[in-house]
């Protein structure tokens, strides 16, 4: 298995008849004896996208028990989601989540919905809890807390963003988008983990300047996108 894949890889192994995924940036498995204790990037929302199937774009990190930490920003169709309910043209919604898969909740677990427009700052960080072993999940929008998730996930082992569909009808066009002020903490030096980083119609830099505790991206860019199919 490549190593860019390895959050995507979880996520299609977990759910492989009911997603499709295209561009992202990926990075991952971590080095021996280390985990990712921190990761924050930020989505600049980007014009809405056609309301059709459900479209989500999310950083994740695949994590040793199995899990796949992910907020989630999405565009769809009717009313998908409760939280957020039937869409405004222009809106999206955003919200922290997991896909756990040992836990005692098991499946997607999603905390507080907030609808969002083009150009708002969507902030997703995940700190792991050193008191309890857990991870927190916050969701910012603007600088503004609106959504919250604790998990039991084990230790984070690799890093990246997606665009997924998972359509009841075509997810169609995904507008182009980027992150912002990405940064990774590890536990201990990884100082080769910039070398597993894989693009798929994306572009940006992984960059350390501590040997690999702190590693960063002022940008990461993803093209658009045209997801053209149907579910079978």
């Amino acid at each position: 298995m490549k190593r860019l894949t390895l959050a995507l890889a979880l996520f299609c192994t977990a759910r492989p008849s009911l997603a499709a995924f295209c561009n992202y940036f990926s990075t991952g498995p971590v080095a021996n004896g280390t985990f990712i204790r921190t990761a924050n990037a930020t989505l600049v929302i980007p014009p809405h996208s056609p309301k059709t199937g459900l479209l989500s774009l999310w950083t994740g990190m695949g994590t040793s028990n199995g899990d796949l930490i992910q907020a989630l920003v999405e565009s769809y169709n009717g009313s998908a989601d409760t939280g957020c309910g039937v869409l405004p043209k222009q809106d999206w919604c955003a919200y922290s989540s997991t896909l756990s898969v040992n836990g005692k909740k098991q499946g997607q677990i999603g905390a507080r919905q907030v609808l969002v427009k083009p150009g708002d700052h969507v902030q997703q960080s995940y700190i792991y809890n050193d008191a309890d072993g857990l991870y927190d999940q916050y969701t910012l929008v603007n600088g503004r807390l609106t959504s919250t998730l604790r998990t039991r996930s084990g230790h984070a082992q690799g890093w990246g963003t997606a665009e997924e569909c998972q359509p009841e009808e075509p997810c169609g066009p995904v507008p182009a988008h980027h992150w912002i002020d990405v940064v990774l903490v590890f536990d201990s030096a990884d100082p080769s983990y910039g070398a597993t980083v894989g693009t798929n119609g994306a572009s940006g830099n992984l960059v350390t300047k501590d040997g690999g505790v702190v590693w960063t991206a002022a940008e990461i860019h993803i093209n658009a996108c045209d997801f053209n199919f149907t579910a079978s």
